[in-house]
C-alpha cells in the first residue's frame, strides 16, 4: 500500500525552489520541490523537510531561509543542490550568488523569482519537519519559464501554453 500511496502522492506537480540558509557566514541550501503558499495576511510559506538533510539543523540555528525559485534554466543548479549533501562539501563553491537582508543566499541565475523569509515555527509532520515562514521581501529573477517536479522528473512548464478551465471545456 505504501508504495502505491507514494505513486499517487508523485501525481502532484510541484515548483522546484533552492532554500538556502546561512550560518556563521556560511552558506547552506539544499533543493526542495514541497512548497507552498499558506497565508497572504501575512505573507507566509511552509516547506517540508527531511531531518536527514543537512541543511535541516542549518535553518533551525539560523531561523531564516531564502526561497530561490527554479527557473528551467536553472535545472542543473537545481539538480547540483539537490544530489550533494552540505556536510562533505561547500555547495556554493563556484556558483555565482549574492546576500539578502536575512543573509541568505540569493542565487544569481537560474531563478524565476526568490522571497526572504524569517523562520516563524516548526514543527513535526511525520518523517519530515514542515517550516512555516513569513515572507518578508522578494525579488523576480530574469526566467520566465518554471522549472515543475511531476513524478520525481524535471519538466519545464512554458507560458504560451494554452490552459482552458472547466467551464470553457464544457460549453
Amino acid at each position: 500500500m505504501t508504495s502505491k500511496l507514494n505513486k499517487i502522492l508523485d501525481t502532484i506537480v510541484s515548483g522546484v525552489v533552492v532554500v538556502t540558509t546561512s550560518v556563521h557566514g556560511n552558506p547552506f541550501g539544499m533543493t526542495a520541490s514541497w512548497v507552498t503558499k499558506i497565508s497572504s495576511n501575512p505573507h507566509m510559506i511552509a516547506v517540508s523537510i527531511s531531518p536527514k538533510c543537512f541543511t535541516h539543523n542549518k535553518l533551525k540555528e539560523s531561523k531564516s531561509m531564502g526561497i530561490n525559485v527554479m527557473s528551467w534554466d536553472g535545472l542543473k543548479i537545481a539538480q547540483h543542490f539537490g544530489t550533494k549533501t552540505g556536510k562533505h562539501i561547500d555547495k556554493f563553491e563556484g556558483m555565482q550568488f549574492s546576500h539578502s537582508a536575512l543573509n541568505n543566499p540569493v542565487l544569481n541565475k537560474g531563478t524565476l523569482a526568490f522571497m526572504d523569509c524569517n523562520i516563524v515555527e516548526y514543527l513535526q509532520a511525520g518523517d519530515h519537519t514542515l517550516y512555516l515562514a513569513e515572507v518578508v521581501e522578494g525579488y523576480f529573477g530574469e526566467n520566465e519559464d518554471p522549472l515543475v517536479y511531476y513524478r520525481k522528473k524535471y519538466f519545464e512548464l512554458r507560458e504560451n501554453l494554452v490552459c482552458m478551465s472547466i467551464d470553457e471545456i464544457e460549453a
